[in-house]
């Protein structure tokens, strides 16, 4: 695993902390998750130098149907992108029109920590949404981790 994949992590926590405005909390997430997306299709693909000319949507696509990452991330990670395109093609994108209960937690529900779960019932908007980019984020920077460590041909 190289440096610039073992910094992804720290550096997403260090910029999303300073960050209070959330069109630029989403467009950070989507800027890491990306940044995962690359490294997973760079090790796994022979077109990693096209990359560039694929948009998100794509990436995502294809690292799903690779069986990459599993349906539930997937579907996590295609909202989060819905929610970046809507708030960065429209001036007036109203974050309460988000459904939160469209993310799925279920398959790592019992790794977050009790007292976060309980917060998810209880905060704001901004508050979950910040909870569940957290989530999202941590999920695929996790299990994109453990498959570079694990060596699994990725």
């Amino acid at each position: 695993m190289d440096d610039r994949t073992k910094n992804i992590g720290s550096k997403f926590i260090e910029r999303f902390k300073k960050i209070n405005d959330p069109i630029a909390r989403i467009v950070t997430v989507h800027l890491f998750t990306e940044s995962w997306l690359n490294k997973l299709l760079e090790e796994k693909t022979k077109t990693s130098g096209q990359l560039k000319e694929w948009n998100y949507a794509s990436k995502l696509l294809m690292v799903f149907n690779l069986n990459l990452i599993e349906e539930a991330l997937y579907k996590n990670l295609k909202i989060l992108n819905g929610i970046r395109n809507g708030c960065s093609h429209n001036l007036d994108f109203n974050f309460e029109n988000i459904n939160l209960d469209d993310f799925s937690l279920k398959p790592i529900k019992n790794k977050i920590p009790k007292e976060v779960r309980k917060n998810l019932n209880s905060n704001t908007l901004d508050e979950k949404f910040l909870i569940i980019s957290y989530i999202t984020f941590g999920w695929l920077h996790n299990h994109c981790t453990l498959e570079l460590k694990m060596n699994l041909n990725l």
